[in-house]
C-alpha cells in the first residue's frame, strides 16, 4: 500500500493518495462504553439503561443550575444586564436633527444639548421600564399626520377621491 500512494503522489494523483492514506488510518473500532447508574455500578440491561436516561434528563431540565436565584425576576426568567449610558447615548447620536418632535413636543435637538445628564436621566427611565416591564403610559400613544405630496393630490382629483 505504501508503494502505491508513493507512485500516486509522484504521479500528482494527490487524491487517491491521500484515499490510501486514509484507508490505512481512519479503521473504525467501536468503543465499548458503559452506563452508570447514579451509585457508580454498570448498568447491563436494557430496561435500566432507559431508566436512567429518563433520569438523566428529567434531572437535567428540572432546574437550570447556571441561573443564581438573586438574578432571576418572579417569572424564576434570567434578567438581561440593565442598559447602559454609552447605548444611550449612542442611540441619541443616532436621531437625525431636523425632524418633527414627538406628542411630547421635544424636539431631538433639546435631548442632544442636555448631553450626560439628558443621557442619564434616559437611561434611569429605560432601566426602570426594564425592570418592571410596564412602559409608561404616554408612550403608548402616536400620532399619525398625513402630508399629501404633490402627486398624490393630482391622482386623488383624477380619481374622483
Amino acid at each position: 500500500m505504501c508503494k502505491v500512494m508513493e507512485e500516486e503522489g509522484n504521479k500528482g494523483r494527490t487524491k487517491e493518495m491521500f484515499s490510501k492514506v486514509k484507508e490505512i488510518t481512519r479503521k473504525f473500532t467501536p468503543r465499548m462504553g458503559s452506563l452508570k447508574s447514579r451509585d457508580g455500578k454498570v448498568i447491563g440491561d436494557e430496561e435500566g439503561m432507559k431508566n436512567r436516561w429518563r433520569e438523566y434528563s428529567e434531572e437535567l431540565y428540572s432546574e437550570d443550575k447556571r441561573i443564581k436565584k438573586e438574578q432571576t425576576d418572579t417569572t424564576g426568567y434570567e434578567m438581561e444586564p440593565e442598559v447602559m449610558e454609552a447605548e444611550v447615548e449612542w442611540a441619541i447620536k443616532q436621531l437625525k436633527d431636523n425632524k418633527a418632535p414627538g406628542q411630547d413636543g421635544i424636539p431631538i435637538e433639546l435631548i442632544k444639548a442636555g448631553e450626560d445628564a439628558t443621557i442619564k436621566i434616559i437611561t434611569k427611565i429605560c432601566n426602570n421600564i426594564w425592570k418592571t416591564g410596564k412602559w409608561p403610559e404616554d408612550w403608548k400613544g402616536s400620532t399619525f399626520i398625513p402630508i399629501f405630496k404633490k402627486e398624490m393630490q393630482e391622482v386623488a382629483i383624477t380619481t374622483g377621491q
